[in-house]
C-alpha cells in the first residue's frame, strides 16, 4: 500500500523491520507462507530503484511454498521488466518467454498482461 501511495522507502522500511521465523531452513509463520510479503517488497524496492534487489525478490516467488505458485508468473513478468530497464535482453526475454509459458492461456482478465509481454519478447527477439 505505501509503495503504491508513492512511499516506497517506508514500506521497505516496514519490511526491513520484520524477521520471519526460520526453523530447519523453512519459513514458519501463523499467517502463511509470506509471498504476498515478499512480492510487495519487491514492489518497494524496485519503485525505491534498488532493481537488483527487487529482481532477486521476484525471483524468490515460488521457491518456498506451494502456496506461492500464485505470484511466480508475475513475478517472471516483472523481471522481464526490470531485466529490460538493465539492457539486460536475453535475460529479460527469457523471464517473459517463462511468463508467457505459464499463463499463456490465463483468464480473459490476464490476456492483456500475456499480449504485452508477447510484444515485449517480439521485440527483444528482433534485436530492439
Amino acid at each position: 500500500m505505501l509503495t503504491r501511495m508513492g512511499r516506497p522507502e517506508e514500506a521497505l522500511r516496514h519490511y526491513e523491520s520484520v524477521y520471519p521465523v526460520a526453523w530447519f531452513g523453512y519459513r514458519v509463520s501463523s499467517t502463511g507462507s509470506g509471498g504476498l510479503d515478499r512480492f510487495q517488497r519487491a514492489e518497494a524496492l524496485e519503485h525505491a530503484g534498488r532493481l537488483g534487489e527487487a529482481l532477486g525478490w521476484y525471483a524468490g516467488l515460488g521457491q518456498f511454498s506451494t502456496f506461492d505458485l500464485v505470484y511466480a508468473p508475475v513475478g517472471y513478468f516483472q523481471r522481464g521488466k526490470l531485466l529490460e530497464r538493465r539492457n539486460e535482453k536475453a535475460a529479460a526475454a527469457a523471464a517473459y518467454a517463462k511468463f508467457i509459458d505459464m499463463w499463456g492461456s490465463a483468464d480473459a482478465e490476464y490476456q492483456p498482461l500475456v499480449r504485452e509481454a508477447r510484444q515485449r519478447l517480439v521485440i527483444l527477439r528482433s534485436g530492439g
